[in-house]
């Protein structure tokens, strides 16, 4: 009867916690999102699900292919636009030089201790990848 009790009162809690995708930071310094709680990584915040959006209707009329009129089209200003690409360029280096640091920990690490389930070897090819990601989309700016 305990049990029956028990597994009553544990349903709706992890319906609640399945539908909540939680961003979790491993010891490792690597992130990871999931909506089942991870061992071992704190818990850095969760995000409620998305909201169920209905089926959109098909257009009625055809499309209209024309180009829009430019006048009617949001515009900003040259120094908000160089501001805002400034900053981004910032946030990117930022990120960059973090990335730079996680993955000379990784390779560290994986120097010191290499384990047999290759999780270090895992940490060391994702910073590279991300690093990767990131040199690529300063080039776009440029």
């Amino acid at each position: 009867m305990r049990f029956v009790i028990a597994l009553a009162l544990c349903v709706p809690l992890h319906s609640w916690a399945a539908a909540q995708t939680c961003k979790y930071v491993q010891p490792d310094g690597q992130v990871m999102y999931s909506n089942v709680p991870q061992k071992q990584a704190r818990l850095v915040m969760c995000f409620d699900p998305m909201p169920e959006t209905p089926p959109s209707k098909p257009p009625s009329k055809p499309a209209d292919t024309k180009k829009k009129d430019d006048r009617t089209f949001p515009r900003i200003d040259a120094e908000t636009q160089r501001r805002r690409d400034g900053d981004r360029r910032r946030i990117l280096e930022q990120e960059l030089a973090d990335e730079q640091r996680l993955l000379d920990e990784a390779r560290r690490l994986h120097a010191t201790s290499p384990d047999a389930s290759g999780a270090s070897q895992k940490s060391v090819l994702t910073h590279e990848r991300n690093i990767a990601s990131i040199r690529r989309e300063l080039e776009n700016l440029r």
